[in-house]
């Protein structure tokens, strides 16, 4: 792991403002789609009317009562453009951290298309619902445990030994779920990156061969992880931020290079090898 952190902070010289700078249009692009959202989702619980009542619009609204509709449509859409943004700028933004981790790289690709962006939007949304998933199926034993003590409180055959029993194993099982699956949930940790390096290649495919890539390397990419969590905390502070933010971005692009270098030659060991052409993009070789 010192080799990452070392490379990483090396790399982070003169790259510190630039990539400060790019940092910020991801959480702009997120927040106008929160501004578009908002008054679209009140539209289509309360109706136009009601929410632009004393607007200049709403006079036009109450002359032409289809202009309702298509506001809201018009809201809902310009939200969806945002978000589809967002994730593009995010996608792009890490091929520009992996380049720097090897100039031999080609020159990373620009995601700024609106069918990059919606493929960069499916893989977001597909490794939240697999990490969501994951977290929420680990956590049901606590669920179980919360449940039967609510039960037995709720019958008053619950004494104050059993009550402190109770509450204390939730809190254990629900600390070992939450650490369980941060430590499963690095398995998607280089699917952007497959992305990145191999453009024509779907959303599923590059889960899958990630989840391949990350067999037997869980627990060091859990380490580097959370090796990195005392910088991301110092990223919440402006003076620290552009150093901080650079280099945690850093060793996780230098964390997955590494891993695909490593995976290159490991003989007797599953490897993905990319092929990009019409009929396949990938395939397994034992």
């Amino acid at each position: 792991m010192f080799h990452i952190k070392t490379k990483a902070r090396y790399l982070t010289h003169g790259f510190k403002t630039k990539a400060q700078l790019f940092s910020v249009l991801p959480p702009l692009a997120l927040g106008c789609g929160a501004v578009f959202l908002f008054p679209a989702a009140l539209c289509a619980v309360y109706g136009a009317k009601t929410v632009f009542a004393g607007s200049p619009v709403y006079g036009l609204l109450q002359r032409y009562p289809w202009t309702g509709r298509a506001m809201t449509a018009a809201l809902f859409t310009a939200a969806g453009l945002c978000a589809v943004a967002y994730f593009s700028l995010r996608f792009t933004l890490k091929a520009l951290f992996y380049y720097r981790t090897d100039k031999n790289q080609i020159r990373p690709a620009h995601f700024l298309s609106f069918k990059a962006g919606v493929k960069a939007l499916a893989c977001g949304a597909t490794l939240f619902c697999l990490k969501t998933g994951t977290v929420l199926l680990l956590l049901t034993p606590a669920l179980g445990t919360l449940l039967l003590t609510a039960a037995l409180l709720f019958l008053g055959a619950l004494t104050k030994p059993l009550l402190f029993l109770g509450a204390g194993t939730a809190l254990v099982q629900i600390a070992a779920a939450l650490a369980t699956g941060y430590v499963l949930n690095r398995r998607y940790c280089l699917t952007s990156y497959l992305l990145y390096l191999n453009p024509l290649m779907r959303v599923k495919e590059a889960v899958s061969s990630g989840v391949l890539l990350m067999r037997g390397k869980l627990l060091f990419s859990a380490a580097c992880g959370l090796a990195a969590l005392p910088w991301r905390a110092l990223c919440l502070f402006s003076v620290t931020r552009p150093f901080a933010y650079s280099y945690t971005r850093l060793m996780d692009a230098v964390m997955c290079e590494t891993l695909f270098a490593e995976d290159k030659y490991r003989p007797g060991v599953p490897t993905v090898c990319f092929i990009i052409n019409k009929n396949s993009r990938f395939s397994v070789e034992n």
